[in-house]
């Protein structure tokens, strides 16, 4: 994170130190957020969503034509964060003049 708060500051003409704070408490904030609501945007970069992956009962199931014992698993909560459109765009473009570059 020293790196990415290095880079701000510079960007900004803050010192350092205060564009670590900024960091850190963006960082509380964002994760007291998704506990209470399940999701947050951040405007220009991600929206992240916090949902819940159903626990499983133990049993057989068949698969590929096998009956196998399967065992229970418990319920957990997954975070996942999203790319904006504009990072997608980017990341898309970079993909195809890699593309191009390595002579697909």
């Amino acid at each position: 994170m020293s790196g990415l708060a290095e880079a701000l500051a510079t960007a900004t003409e803050m010192n350092k130190s205060e564009c670590s704070k900024v960091l850190t408490s963006l960082a509380d904030v964002v994760t007291k957020e998704v506990k209470n609501t399940g999701e947050v945007t951040i405007p220009g970069l991600a929206m992240i969503k916090a949902r819940v992956k159903l626990a499983t009962k133990a049993g057989n199931r068949e698969i590929l034509c096998m009956v196998l014992m399967v065992a229970a698993k418990q319920a957990k909560t997954l975070v996942v964060a999203y790319a904006v459109a504009a990072i997608n765009k980017i990341t898309n473009l970079l993909r195809v003049a890699f593309f191009l570059y390595k002579g697909g």
